[in-house]
């Protein structure tokens, strides 16, 4: 299957984005949301996690103890999450910029992603940086229990 990985950048502007990243499991389904109306990249990716599908209430305690300090607690985060969706954990780099360290950044994933169903997943970089691989789903295969399957918006034109 045809995958491509980047970083996941900006997390210290989403708090507690950072403290999650730190706790959530390598391999975490993860979310792409396009952002056209971002003022500073009408390109822009963000980077999402549903905390309701992937930390149960049985992890709380780790959860709580990683939220220590940042005024969220896990039972805010599941009534925003109800309320306004998944969480945010930051966004793909913007291509051709410094945070991308000449990694894939937000224009290559959307050209390799395009208008297929793909799979979305944490991992890490080698310096240890939190990152996503992103994978094609192969349309003959059906989609597992395991595996995030996003079907990227239409745009209108």
């Amino acid at each position: 299957m045809p995958m491509i990985s980047s970083l996941i950048v900006g997390s210290h502007f989403r708090p507690p984005a950072k403290q999650l990243l730190t706790i959530l499991p390598i391999g975490t389904r993860l979310i792409l949301e396009p952002e056209p109306d971002n003022p500073y990249d009408p390109i822009a990716i963000k980077v999402l996690v549903s905390l309701r599908e992937s930390y149960p209430i049985a992890k709380w305690v780790q959860l709580e103890q990683a939220l220590e300090g940042t005024g969220w607690t896990p039972h805010q985060l599941m009534e925003e999450e109800a309320e306004r969706g998944p969480t945010q954990l930051g966004y793909l780099p913007r291509s051709g910029g410094k945070a991308a360290k000449g990694e894939a950044g937000n224009r290559e994933v959307a050209e390799f992603i395009g208008p297929r169903p793909y799979t979305a997943i944490l991992s890490t970089a080698a310096d240890g940086s939190p990152a996503v691989i992103i994978t094609i789903s192969d349309e003959d295969e059906e989609s597992s229990d395991e595996a995030q399957v996003n079907e990227p918006e239409k745009e209108s034109a």
